[in-house]
């Protein structure tokens, strides 16, 4: 991987923008954090002339376009779990799992009592 593209991955991890997969150890963008907190570290490396990012030569707008780039090009979840293979867009939010597993769970539930 070339260096600025791993400047800019490790500044989103950083922030958690992205995520990594406990499981199956894939990235993903975690669409519930606000990456403003990625961009404005960016800048600010940049601006305070961090050794860390002498790469983008004090260019603060190549770093930003960078991390946008990745961003936008990470899947929203990741690729192996459950949620990716019944949603292959990878646009699944946090949450619709457990939601149609207690959905499910309530309907089995309510079965349940009626065949008694």
């Amino acid at each position: 991987m070339e260096p600025r593209r791993a400047i800019a991955l490790e500044i989103a991890l950083q922030t958690r923008v992205l995520q990594t997969c406990a499981l199956h150890n894939e990235i993903f963008y975690d669409d519930e954090v606000d990456p403003s907190g990625a961009f404005a570290l960016a800048v600010e490396l940049v601006r305070q002339h961090k050794p860390y990012v002498d790469e983008f030569e004090h260019d603060a707008h190549a770093l930003t376009d960078l991390l946008s780039e990745i961003l936008s090009a990470a899947p929203r979840c990741c690729p192996h779990c459950p949620s990716a293979i019944t949603n292959p867009s990878g646009m699944a939010r946090k949450g619709e799992d457990s939601l149609a597993l207690r959905l499910i769970q309530a309907a089995g539930a309510g079965a349940s009592s009626l065949a008694v």
